[in-house]
């Protein structure tokens, strides 16, 4: 693409934004859909065609969200963090996963947390768990400090996390490999293969805009 055709494309919808991720929601469809949750509704938006997918209206809200594949369900979902609860939809808004967990589910991140070449599904909440789902069932949790505020994929079953008191550090499986907390809060966390050496780093961001 030239840089003289080059567009910034807006999109509003007139409602307060609470998360964003985007993925293949249609395997037969080449380009990623947008997801927009909003406090009580999921918004999917093809960006490349410019238009509206579907608008679902979710009861216990929009909290977090996350794009990737339940293992005893065909088709890719995007799974909707909400109060007490996770709900994932297919490409026609359709309810295809459903289960509970408690409090609010803040972050949500796929991975390979049992290293079976299937995702499980990591959510972190406000009652300072991080729970592990395959399918509908929690096969572990981990108890912190304070509340979940991301989860970041780095590797099969390693990922990162960050609380709520700026607490931030990584787990493999079952076992923390460490943790921090600087002077400036930590506010964000992704995972990156920043050096381009085929190995994801965990980025994290601070307060002070420090990367």
């Amino acid at each position: 693409m030239h840089e003289d055709s080059r567009e910034i494309r807006y999109l509003n919808t007139n409602k307060e934004l609470t998360a964003l991720c985007s993925g293949q929601l249609d395997p037969n469809r080449i380009n990623e859909v947008l997801m927009i949750g909003s406090k009580t509704a999921l918004h999917a938006y093809d960006v490349e065609n410019n238009s509206d997918l579907f608008d679902r209206e979710v009861s216990d809200g929009v909290i977090s969200l996350a794009f990737g594949n339940i293992s005893t369900i065909e088709m890719p979902l995007v799974v909707v963090g909400g109060n007490c609860s996770i709900t994932g939809f297919d490409k026609d808004a359709e309810e295809k996963f459903w289960t509970v967990t408690g409090d609010n589910a803040r972050a949500l991140e796929f991975l390979d947390w049992d290293e079976d070449g299937e995702d499980e599904l990591a959510v972190g909440s406000d009652d300072f768990a991080v729970r592990v789902f395959k399918q509908e069932e929690l096969i572990f949790d981990i108890n912190e400090s304070s509340k979940i505020l991301s989860l970041a994929n780095i590797r099969r079953n390693v990922f990162g996390y960050l609380l709520s008191n700026g607490t931030y550090g990584v787990y493999y499986s079952r076992k923390r490999l460490w943790q921090k907390k600087n002077k400036e809060k930590a506010t964000a966390i992704v995972g990156v293969d920043f050096d381009l050496d085929g190995q994801m780093e965990l980025i994290t961001g601070f307060s002070n805009g420090l990367v």
